[in-house]
């Protein structure tokens, strides 16, 4: 970044606490500018300016010392307060364009709602795809084309979180004859028209009953786990 960068019009700034010796090793040959505010070893000052000095400094923030490389020059200054620089450069630029290209995107929130995700596939959730710089709606394909779906977490993970979204989600795009779901961690999904049923739990067990499938099963996404189906027959046994 440091070589070729003055070439694309890209300036590296470099900040540390503190600063070892290896640190600074092949980055020599780049730095033009060097800025040291009160060390905590003349050791560290000597690093960056080549003498003493910046141990030297009152306690006080904002003093420090500037190294040109140029000319080989340490000259001593006194930094501005940032609050006062903001307003002298943004007061001129109020009404002239918008803010320069980001970077970075803001991190993903905390919380995602199902309702603020675009329909018209089984959207579970909100990808980041930082070497597109973009974000995006995450979705799967549960069909039985595309094969089966797990799901693999750690205790408190939000495995059953995980389930109930995913189950939410094919909800929102098929009717209810074409989904049909079985399976434990439903309960709070229980009043869907989807949801076939889910195992009670007995003495600190799952038991799992048996449910008819449903009548018009013009497809399947099955999602869940612990229930079995039983075939007509054997449910009437």
């Amino acid at each position: 970044m440091l070589r070729v960068g003055r070439t694309l019009g890209i300036h590296v700034l470099l900040a540390a606490r503190q600063l070892a010796e290896n640190r600074l090793r092949g980055l020599d040959t780049y730095l033009t500018f060097r800025i040291a505010m009160r060390t905590v070893t003349a050791a560290e000052s000597r690093l960056v300016l080549g003498g003493p000095e910046a141990f030297a400094l009152p306690h006080e923030p904002g003093h420090g010392y500037l190294r040109n490389k140029a000319d080989d020059s340490v000259r001593r200054f006194r930094g501005a307060m940032v609050t006062q620089v903001q307003e002298a450069l943004v007061a001129p630029m109020a009404g002239r364009g918008g803010p320069v290209h980001e970077i970075w995107l803001p991190p993903l929130p905390q919380f995602v709602a199902l309702g603020d995700l675009p329909t018209g596939a089984v959207t579970i959730g909100l990808a980041d795809i930082p070497r597109e710089h973009r974000q995006a709606p995450f979705t799967i394909d549960p069909s039985a084309e595309a094969g089966h779906t797990v799901i693999v977490g750690g205790h408190g993970a939000g495995k059953t979180t995980a389930l109930q979204t995913v189950v939410t989600a094919i909800a929102r795009q098929h009717e209810p004859y074409q989904v049909y779901c079985l399976g434990g961690g439903l309960n709070t999904v229980a009043g869907l028209p989807f949801v076939g049923g889910f195992p009670p739990r007995r003495r600190g067990r799952h038991q799992p009953p048996g449910y008819l499938p449903p009548s018009q099963p013009a497809g399947s996404h099955a999602a869940g786990g612990g229930a079995r189906r039983r075939r007509p027959a054997e449910s009437a046994a």
